[in-house]
């Protein structure tokens, strides 16, 4: 069984204290998610700033972690190998891709 979506908002676009002004985690089954580019859409719709904030105003530390699963056939050579999954991350910082 798989959790609810998880959503931390803060009031300011910049959290007073330097931690994440706006945090999002999905929980729900990989089944049941919608497509990645409306959910950016819906978060920038529910959280304006991240509609305006730049990747310059990134900490050092921002990621992104995507779970891919296969839409087509992957070659394998037994029935328990046709689970494939990918599990890629990706810093969100413009510095740590430009170096």
């Amino acid at each position: 069984r798989y959790a609810t979506t998880s959503l931390a908002r803060y009031d300011s676009p910049r959290s007073m204290n330097g931690g994440p002004c706006f945090q999002y985690f999905e929980c729900d089954s990989p089944y049941e998610r919608m497509p990645l580019a409306d959910k950016v859409y819906e978060l920038c719709y529910n959280f304006p700033p991240l509609s305006y904030l730049s990747s310059i105003e990134l900490s050092p530390s921002s990621w992104m972690s995507v779970f891919w699963y296969p839409i087509g056939h992957v070659p394998a050579m037994n029935k328990k190998d046709l689970t494939t999954c990918f599990l890629t991350y990706h810093s969100l910082n413009i510095v740590n891709i430009l170096l």
